[in-house]
């Protein structure tokens, strides 16, 4: 008799840890989006150099922010137009205040979306269009970089590339350790309380996303040099 009891308690117990475990990497999807960054960087780095080494100058920069904003700028134009405009009025009931809430902010901050750095406001228009505006700063901010690259001193671009790296992680690890953020929630799948506020300072900013986006930069440069050249 003991011996079944002890055998369901161990049973118990180990789906309470299968759960605990199935939480953890449930709740860790919100890096999955580490891996468009990294693609993105990569794609920057390798496909940037192939078409500069080609059209030497400091046009090829300001035609690529350009050229970047005239394809994302319309589409997401419109997308916010009909989140704004339109989704309203698709829906009602008790609870419906709470989606049109988000949808007021649109009023006041949709230039800053339509600009891409709608996502250093707290009322954002749309909340979740920080991904393309991050993807946006981080374009931009490594552009760059790749003039350091390309026309500088490649010392020069390994140092700031890598201070800009190292940079990030230690402000995300303070900042986690200070605010006490739990970044993937409790294991029982409870969240923290300031969720929220780790959404706002952290999560939808590009500081937090400049590891893995730097590190696809890196590994672009290093494909162009081991294909092309």
């Amino acid at each position: 008799m003991f011996l079944r009891v002890w055998n369901m308690q161990n049973i118990i117990n180990l789906q309470y840890q299968l759960d605990k475990v199935y939480m953890a990497v449930a709740l860790s999807y919100i890096f999955a989006v580490d891996i468009f960054f990294y693609l993105g960087g990569f794609m920057l780095g390798y496909l940037f150099l192939k078409q500069y080494y080609r059209k030497r100058g400091w046009k090829m920069f300001l035609m690529a922010v350009l050229q970047r904003w005239l394809r994302l700028a319309p589409l997401f134009l419109m997308c916010m137009l009909i989140y704004w405009k339109v989704m309203p009025y698709l829906g009602s009931g008790p609870l419906y205040y709470q989606y049109k809430a988000p949808v007021s902010y649109c009023a006041t901050s949709w230039w800053k979306d339509l600009l891409f750095f709608g996502n250093f406001s707290e009322n954002m228009c749309m909340v979740w269009g920080w991904y393309i505006q991050i993807d946006m700063q981080l374009f931009i901010g490594s552009l760059f970089l790749l003039w350091l690259y390309a026309e500088v001193n490649k010392k020069v671009f390994a140092g700031a590339t890598g201070a800009i790296m190292v940079a990030g992680i230690i402000y995300c690890f303070v900042r986690c350790q200070t605010q006490d953020y739990h970044v993937i929630g409790n294991l029982d799948g409870a969240n923290n309380a300031n969720t929220d506020n780790y959404y706002l300072d952290l999560y939808n900013k590009p500081w937090s996303r400049t590891g893995p986006y730097l590190l696809g930069l890196l590994m672009g440069i290093y494909y162009y040099n081991y294909k092309e050249r």
